[in-house]
């Protein structure tokens, strides 16, 4: 059996060909990979054609000629190097500018001694006072750890009130809703209060900004921009600092950070879409460590699906997120990678373990629950043939969320066929055996429609 090859961590992945100058050759139907250290090209999944590393780059740049008609350029001290069939070319220059201009790793202590060995400097005094120099640095450095040790453990003081600080706001929701129930009686003792972060965290800034590639659905093209945030809101610009989006802090839903590079705005909406960014950037960890202190409780983090290696031509999917590779102690979960910058890596799946796998799955259907399967959809099809124009107002009395609703209706636009089906299935689907005909029965009796009820009971008769 051949061995695993593993590969680092891909961010952004293209289809792409590349002109391989030694062989004065084009090299087609490869893949165009950016990690955190390199620019990797591949023509199969277990053959690197070249690797460039972003410490070596000069030059990003969008070019043209004669015979290719837009390609991507980057440019080493020795070489220059042609990236072409590109999908969108703009928007792989965006992204490989994007991330050489940040440098993702930064020089860490330990090289310090390294540099004073390279160092040019010739005399005693100036190795002396240079030496004197990094030992302060060091120094410094481990006190910066030390700080940064106590300021998590501040954080988790902070969470801590922050939580306190939702229940309250809870509470006063409830409160504002007795009021108004209530009508001219008031509840007493209610008192303004602000955010836990308003006094809690002191900034040493009115606000902080990053520059961040961003788009409005997953699949859109990225294109450049900033987040700003501050101790009320997080700004969301586009590259010319025209205001796309200013979410305050109360009603930002979740922050999910998908990767160490990547991670989703959300703001839940009723009855219109829910507004949601997606955001990229080389300086990811420092974005989350500032949403952090604003809206902590709110964010986070989804370990991969997919296996980050490659075994022969195939590529494996993951069984558990928090799996290490054996003997690797650096592997840690995403919520580590944002601090320590190394990546979870699975163990290789065996076949046999595979096929055990996909056999625990399966499950056995008896000839009962087929029956009532059937039978179900029989009912179904009377509420679609008979109820379709009030959907809304059937999912509604099954107990959908007002969320799902929204969002079936965003797919299905004015489709009351398909759109009274979807909430059917989806009231199957979240209570199971106990989604019953009379359940669907009572529905229709709180809607006063009768018809449906005697079409439903005669239907039922006729098993």
């Amino acid at each position: 059996m051949a061995s695993a090859v593993f590969r680092p961590y891909p961010i952004c992945e293209w289809k792409a060909s590349y002109y391989q100058d030694s062989l004065r050759k084009w090299v087609y139907n490869g893949t165009l990979t950016v990690t955190a250290e390199a620019i990797i090209f591949h023509d199969t999944p277990s053959n690197t054609v070249t690797t460039i590393h972003f410490e070596d780059i000069t030059e990003v740049k969008r070019r043209t000629s004669m015979l290719i008609f837009s390609a991507v350029t980057v440019t080493t001290p020795d070489e220059i190097h042609w990236f072409s069939s590109l999908a969108n070319p703009m928007s792989v220059y965006k992204t490989l500018e994007h991330f050489w201009r940040e440098r993702l790793i930064p020089t860490k202590r330990s090289q310090s001694r390294e540099l004073l060995q390279s160092s040019e400097v010739t005399s005693k005094l100036g190795q002396e006072m240079l030496s004197l120099m990094y030992d302060s640095y060091d120094t410094l450095g481990a006190a910066a750890d030390e700080l940064l040790h106590q300021g998590e453990q501040l954080d988790d003081v902070y969470r801590t009130v922050g939580d306190i600080n939702q229940d309250l706001d809870v509470a006063e929701t409830v409160i504002s809703g007795l009021e108004s129930w209530m009508g001219r009686w008031k509840a007493p003792g209610k008192k303004s209060r602000k955010f836990a972060q308003d006094t809690e965290f002191d900034w040493k800034a009115t606000f902080v900004e990053y520059s961040i590639l961003y788009a409005k659905k997953e699949k859109d093209q990225y294109v450049p921009g900033s987040l700003t945030v501050s101790k009320e809101t997080i700004d969301i610009k586009d590259s010319k600092q025209k205001l796309l989006q200013s979410y305050s802090l109360r009603e930002i839903s979740s922050v999910v950070a998908s990767s160490p590079w990547r991670a989703t705005i959300k703001k839940n909406m009723i009855g219109q879409p829910d507004v949601v960014f997606h955001i990229s950037s080389a300086k990811m960890p420092l974005i989350l460590q500032a949403l952090d202190h604003v809206i902590g409780p709110k964010i986070e983090y989804e370990e991969p699906e997919e296996l980050v290696m490659w075994d022969g031509t195939h590529k494996a999917t993951a069984r558990t997120p928090t799996a290490t590779v054996s003997g690797s102690p650096d592997d840690l979960p995403l919520s580590s990678i944002l601090e320590k910058e190394h990546l979870t890596i699975p163990g290789p799946i065996t076949e046999s373990q595979d096929q055990r796998t996909v056999q625990s799955e399966e499950s056995v259907v008896s000839e009962a629950e087929a029956k009532e399967i059937t039978n179900m959809d029989n009912y179904f099809h009377v509420v679609v043939g008979n109820a379709r124009d009030k959907w809304k107002e059937i999912g509604r009395r099954l107990g959908l969320s007002e969320t799902d609703i929204s969002a079936i209706d965003e797919e299905e636009r004015g489709d009351t066929t398909e759109g009274c089906r979807k909430v059917l299935n989806k009231w199957r689907q979240m209570n199971g055996h106990n989604a019953t005909v009379d359940v669907l029965k009572q529905a229709f009796i709180e809607l006063e429609r009768r018809d449906v009820v005697d079409l439903l009971e005669r239907e039922y008769v006729g098993k």
